[in-house]
């Protein structure tokens, strides 16, 4: 199981950052570059399996401070939060 969401991980990081994978991001660069924005899109357009995997797998981006690992991890919990929890679901 850790093998999948490690490639489940892999494949979201390399689809949607490709240009950060293996190399370190900046908060500056964050910023100047919208990643936040692009990581929250990113990850709701994602599965639930997927979300949940980015929250337990090493990340291949390496970060400038701690403060921005934690904030990727907190932000994809509360996506997956959203897109499992059925309080959340929306009925038609």
């Amino acid at each position: 199981m850790e093998q999948v969401n490690h490639q489940l991980a892999d494949t979201f990081w390399n689809t949607h950052f490709p240009e950060w994978v293996d190399t370190v991001l900046t908060e500056r660069q964050a910023l100047d570059t919208d990643f936040w924005m692009k990581l929250q899109v990113a990850l709701e357009s994602s599965d639930a399996d997927t979300v949940w995997a980015i929250v337990f797998s090493n990340l291949p981006i390496r970060f400038e401070v701690t403060g921005m690992y934690t904030r990727i991890v907190r932000t994809a919990k509360h996506v997956w939060h959203k897109q499992t929890d059925p309080i959340y679901q929306t009925k038609t």
